[in-house]
């Protein structure tokens, strides 16, 4: 599987160069690096189908008229922000081939998210494998809308990092014209100045701690969402929802427990305690936001701006643990590998009985334009 090939070149790196100090010419390296970040920009450009979204955005591209038909009424038709509508009518103007948005959306994500990576973090490798199991497939086959709005974001922290702040917030605004979740970054420059100390470490943990029950007693919620948002009804009983679910066992609650509140924050604690790690404050985001999401998937979906600092976190993590025990490092990985897996993925094996498949069905088999008659 072609999956696994990916894996296997990711493994080569992480063993050749994050975790060994052997000589190696940086070509090579990035040639490897850049090697893995164009096969994994084919796989998603050149998908057929795969991901549970990719049909209903194929559908939503035949229904959006070409930029020469685009009109005001347009807009009240679809529930999707402007900026997005242009970007669909301006490809249909120039070729009508959801092929072709496909092939864009896929080159804008992962173009900005593999510069973002080679950028910041000093272990590309490690790094890239935390995005291939985390987030990867949902960022490239499923939320097209607002993985370009991610892939903004981590532009626009780039520009608050250089203090370009008009840049900054021309790109936050045009994230928002992709997808209304963009908001949260205007919060984005407040959780870059938080650092770590054990003062702080400590008030954000009881925040966490407290953040649920805070949450469930806000009055007059959808009086606040509808002024931020102006979302229509069905999207606020969708999102707006402040108990705990019925239909969810314990066992999901304590793992959503472990997964967004326990690991980040060890992580973090160990992680400082031998480095200065630079994106602490926008990991406790990710991670407060990813807590929230066990009332509302809208928390998750704010939680994706702060994910690829939560992959760096964890690189470091695995790199100072790892790195010194090298007759227990493959051992010890892999059990890494194992438990992110299972805590981020364990949904891919569940039935889906909407669909009559398992959850995984979306992407494997992996199905390419190449081999089957193409999008309409």
């Amino acid at each position: 599987m072609i999956y696994i090939f990916v894996l296997i070149l990711i493994f080569i790196g992480i063993y050749e160069y994050d975790l060994t100090n052997r000589s190696f010419s940086s070509s090579k390296k990035n040639t490897l690096y850049y090697t893995i970040a164009f096969i994994l920009f084919f796989i998603a450009a050149f998908r057929y189908y795969n991901g549970g979204d990719t049909e209903n955005y194929a559908e939503h591209f035949l229904q959006i008229p070409s930029w020469e038909e685009l009109s005001d009424h347009h807009f009240d038709d679809f529930r999707y922000q402007k900026g997005y509508i242009y970007f669909v009518s301006f490809i249909k103007g120039v070729w009508n081939n959801f092929l072709i948005q496909q092939i864009l959306t896929a080159l804008i994500v992962n173009a900005v998210v593999f510069r973002f990576i080679k950028r910041n973090s000093p272990f590309v490798f490690l790094t890239t494998l935390m995005y291939f199991i985390l987030n990867y497939f949902e960022f490239n086959m499923e939320i097209m809308r607002e993985c370009i709005s991610v892939a903004l974001g981590l532009l626009a922290y780039e520009c608050l990092k250089s203090r370009r702040y008009v840049l900054m917030a021309i790109l936050i605004y045009i994230a928002y014209q992709f997808h209304i979740s963009a908001l949260i970054l205007i919060l984005m420059p407040l959780f870059a100045i938080v650092k770590f100390s054990k003062k702080s470490f400590f008030i954000v943990l009881v925040i966490a701690i407290l953040l649920p029950a805070l949450y469930v007693a806000i009055p007059n919620l959808e009086l606040y969402a509808n002024l931020l948002f102006n979302q229509e009804d069905w999207v606020n009983d969708a999102y707006l929802i402040q108990e705990y679910s019925d239909t969810l066992s314990t066992n999901y609650y304590v793992t959503h427990i472990l997964k967004f509140l326990f690991i980040p924050f060890v992580i973090l604690w160990y992680v400082n305690k031998k480095v200065k790690f630079e994106f602490t404050g926008m990991v406790y985001a990710y991670a407060l936001l990813q807590l929230l999401s066990m009332f509302s998937y809208a928390f998750y979906r704010f939680a994706n701006y702060f994910a690829p600092f939560y992959w760096i976190a964890i690189s470091y993590a695995i790199y100072l643990l790892i790195s010194k025990q090298r007759e227990l490092r493959t051992i010890i990985l892999s059990f890494i590998l194992i438990l992110m897996i299972y805590l981020h993925q364990n949904v891919q094996f569940s039935w889906d009985s909407n669909n009559n498949q398992y959850y995984y069905n979306r992407y494997i088999p992996y199905e390419s334009v190449f081999f089957n008659e193409g999008y309409k």
